[in-house]
């Protein structure tokens, strides 16, 4: 009888750690920011548990910061974006910072996560994040990450929780071009 409660625990432990939100730690992220050049950013996206963007997708990653927003805007090889958005006052006072996203709270900022369906009908697919968490790891000016776990749903879904799916993300950027507004180098990076 032991025997058996062992070999479920067992199949329970894989089972879990298969299907846990990945993990985010550092060397997976250090990995992945050595592979990059400078300029170039890495989105590895799972809704639903597939993966959003095709793993050669390469972003640039445009950043633009002032003391009551972070906006970050990330374009790849296919023409997919990413929009990441914090808009607290002085979101940059913790660190790691941490936006949670609540239903009909998504006031503080998000993200948007679009692709290229078809190119020559000119559609494509999109979500908005809907509840979770982002968190920005680290804000420098040689690397930026980013993590989000949470819902995301189609714009028409954004009021209807039970059309929403699981999202998981690493956003990983080397050097990414960043604007100051209002905001010194001192005391911001982490």
């Amino acid at each position: 009888m032991k025997s058996y409660i062992y070999i479920i625990v067992i199949i329970f432990s894989i089972f879990y750690s298969c299907s846990s939100p990945q993990k985010t730690d550092k060397t997976n992220i250090d990995k992945i920011y050595n592979s990059l050049k400078d300029g170039q950013t890495k989105a590895i996206i799972k809704i639903d548990r597939k993966e959003f963007y095709p793993k050669e997708s390469i972003f640039s990653c445009d950043i633009i910061a002032d003391n009551g927003f972070l906006r970050a805007n990330l374009f790849d090889q296919f023409e997919s974006n990413i929009v990441l958005n914090f808009g607290t006052e002085r979101w940059h006072a913790t660190k790691p910072y941490v936006l949670r996203l609540q239903k009909d709270q998504q006031i503080e900022g998000g993200i948007m996560i679009g692709r290229i369906a078809d190119k020559e009908k000119r559609t494509g697919e999109g979500y908005l994040m809907t509840e979770g968490e982002i968190t920005l790891e680290s804000f420098s000016k040689d690397k930026c990450v980013v993590i989000v776990n949470g819902k995301v749903g189609k714009f028409e879904a954004q009021l209807t929780p039970e059309k929403w799916h699981d999202v998981e993300a690493i956003i990983i950027s080397k050097k990414p071009k960043t604007t100051l507004v209002n905001l010194k180098e001192e005391g911001l990076y982490f």
